[in-house]
């Protein structure tokens, strides 16, 4: 017989070196498709787009990041970095310092962190209340914080002594925009205690505030503790040339709520043709219209015609035009002719229309405000 032991070995060898190529090869080939499906899954699903930026940024922190313990007593410098430190004098003391580091060790825009540092300004202000508004206007103060501290001490020294911290404010040197927060922080304060006072010292005393909402501020909180003297405050500035038609309003709600017949007369004593004399008219009847529609009515017919006249009859028809939409109708087209009219009738007419569509419909196919299609769309549009 041959001797085939030299082939067989050799054979063998062969085999066992093919099998383990055979082997590997698979494995690798399926891990690799398998990662390869994971890569392809998040590209395509949004879910693993979010799920793959996570881990990225869960990988970046971790390498980046101090152990969790620190986070109370020394947070990493990375997240110092994000939120604006609030900034102390060198000679605070050390436990306003203790204090600060404390806060400063919170999250930014936390509401822990605002209600801390609400507190350590309010203790300031009552220690040191200048001191206190030195410690706001400090440069690179956050505004958000040099807010915050502002409206606290602010608010403690206007109760205790408005007309100092006025007299300091007006001393100050810092930017405008800060100071004119400062200003109305005080004088909102102070005008809810004492409105005269804090008139004469926003008219008085050369704090340059130009700011028509705080002007309003101080006449509001004012108006509610003396609104006869306000109403003839603004009726004054009417005269001299300030025509404001929201203070028109503001001044008959507060002598409403005192006297319905003081605000009457006041709205008769302005001259025709302001801005403020409309708004006052307007608002005037929607507050008598709510109590007594008649006697508001009849005010209204004696009126001459006037763009104020046609701001209360707008105030009147939108007021009882749930109550009684015909009357309503009616008085929007005793308006004079013009786009303010046209807006009144149509939305009195869809209201009407709503309760009444024979009526209505009948009343509109009159007028010639509206054209065909649109009177159409409106009928059509309350039959559905």
């Amino acid at each position: 017989m041959p001797n085939y032991k030299r082939f067989v070995i050799p054979l063998l060898a062969l085999s066992v070196a093919a099998v383990l190529v055979v082997v590997f090869y698979s494995r690798f080939s399926k891990d690799g498709a398998t990662q390869a499906e994971g890569d392809t899954s998040e590209q395509d699903s949004p879910a693993g787009s979010v799920r793959s930026s996570v881990r990225s940024s869960v990988r970046y922190s971790e390498s980046n990041s101090q152990p969790n313990n620190q986070y109370n007593s020394q947070p990493n410098s990375q997240y110092n970095s994000q939120q604006a430190a609030i900034v102390l004098p060198p000679a605070s003391s050390s436990e306003f310092k203790s204090d600060v580091d404390r806060i400063n060790a919170l999250p930014a825009g936390s509401a822990e962190r605002a209600r801390q540092l609400e507190s350590l300004s309010r203790r300031w202000a009552e220690n040191d209340p200048s001191g206190a508004l030195d410690w706001a206007f400090l440069p690179g103060q956050d505004i958000g914080d040099q807010r915050t501290i502002l409206s606290e001490s602010l608010a403690h020294w206007a109760r205790t002594d408005p007309a100092t911290a006025y007299e300091y404010l007006q001393g100050s040197s810092t930017d405008s925009s800060s100071l004119e927060y400062a200003y109305s922080s005080l004088l909102g304060q102070w005008s809810s205690d004492d409105g005269a006072a804090a008139w004469e010292a926003f008219q008085g005393k050369g704090s340059g505030l130009s700011d028509v909402q705080v002007r309003t501020m101080v006449l509001e909180n004012w108006a509610e503790q003396d609104a006869i003297t306000v109403s003839a405050v603004i009726a004054d500035e009417l005269s001299q040339g300030r025509d404001e038609a929201h203070l028109g309003g503001m001044a008959v709600r507060a002598l409403s709520e005192q006297d319905l017949q003081s605000a009457v007369a006041w709205v008769d004593s302005l001259p025709e043709g302001s801005d403020v004399g409309a708004a006052a008219e307007a608002t005037l009847v929607g507050v008598w219209a709510a109590q007594d529609p008649n006697a508001a009515a009849t005010w209204l017919l004696e009126r001459p015609p006037s763009a104020a006249r046609d701001a209360g009859i707008q105030s009147l028809a939108l007021t009882i035009l749930p109550s009684d939409p015909a009357a309503a109708v009616d008085w929007a087209a005793d308006m004079n002719p013009g786009t303010k009219r046209d807006w009144v009738l149509q939305r009195t007419v869809k209201g009407w229309l709503q309760q009444d569509l024979e009526q209505a419909s009948a009343f509109l196919n009159t007028r010639n405000e509206f054209s065909a299609r649109e009177k159409q769309e409106m009928i059509e549009a309350a039959q559905k």
